[in-house]
């Protein structure tokens, strides 16, 4: 079955039980130690969107693929819940991330914030990996700036910048229409191999 859990949670859990799943420093470090991976040619992925699951509490198991169960959020409709004051906010000081659950049971949403991603840049750098990647660009974005992405930019000594929502959102919309346009080419380029074995 699934379960209502961190995607992406720096440490193991302290808020429900240690999955199967490697947190982010297990996963590291099987790469870096039993892989024989160099950390300098490692990126430590970090996701900027929120999970919101059916549950009544952090670590609570529900059927897997069963619909409306779970669906991904955005930051800003994260913050939202916690402005609405139907959610209560946690840190899992074990696992380096933030969750919420709502007071009255039914929905828990997990989540990163900018002491999460500050954690994570801490760790990248202490590790001398190549740097991060994030999934996706411009889920955080949150009024007129994009707060995960700002403490990115401060953990690697960058300023960050302030940029208007109308210039916010034409980057996220350049961006899906990239991947679109990637991914269109993949399927075209599939279907040309296809045909091309066919007629072999």
């Amino acid at each position: 079955g699934g379960r209502a859990a961190y995607a992406s949670n720096l440490h193991p859990p302290g808020a429900y039980p240690p999955q199967p799943e490697f947190s982010v420093e297990e996963g590291m470090r099987n790469l870096i130690e039993n892989h024989k991976a160099p950390p300098a040619k490692l990126l430590m992925g970090i996701t900027f969107w929120a999970s919101r699951f059916a549950a009544n509490k952090i670590g609570d198991p529900f059927p897997i693929n069963q619909p409306g169960y779970s669906d991904d959020i955005t930051y800003e409709q994260a913050m939202g819940l916690i402005g609405s004051g139907n959610y209560q906010e946690f840190w899992d000081e074990k696992a380096g991330m933030s969750y919420l659950e709502r007071k009255g049971g039914g929905s828990v949403v997990t989540f990163e914030n900018p002491r999460s991603i500050k954690l994570k840049c801490e760790y990248a750098d202490k590790l001398h990996c190549a740097g991060i990647m994030i999934w996706h660009v411009g889920a955080d974005v949150y009024g007129q700036h994009a707060p995960l992405m700002d403490i990115v930019a401060e953990s690697f000594g960058v300023t960050p910048q302030r940029l208007s929502r109308e210039v916010l959102e034409s980057q996220i919309l350049d961006l899906q229409r990239s991947l679109k346009i990637t991914a269109d080419s993949a399927k075209l380029s599939q279907l040309s191999d296809n045909q091309a074995e066919s007629q072999r």
